[in-house]
């Protein structure tokens, strides 16, 4: 069913926004001590193999008065 309309269902709520991610020494997920590594909404590579000691040094975060969450945002841009 998927394949039978693919281009569709590929973009079907899709959001195309940024992310960041702990990466391993060759671009693979790493979930604890990998380099920091951000990527646009183009994909294009904001930030790769920062230290993820030094968060602070890149990444701010906001709180909003509605939420629990944070949102962190690269300090550059």
């Amino acid at each position: 069913l998927y394949l039978s309309d693919r281009k569709k269902n590929l973009e079907f709520a899709a959001i195309t926004s940024s992310f960041l991610s702990l990466a391993g020494e060759k671009g693979a997920l790493d979930l604890y001590h990998g380099g920091l590594r951000a990527r646009g909404s183009q994909g294009e590579i904001l930030l790769d193999d920062v230290d993820y000691r030094g968060y602070f040094d890149h990444l701010r975060e906001e709180v909003r008065s509605w939420t629990y969450m944070k949102f962190p945002f690269i300090e550059r841009l």
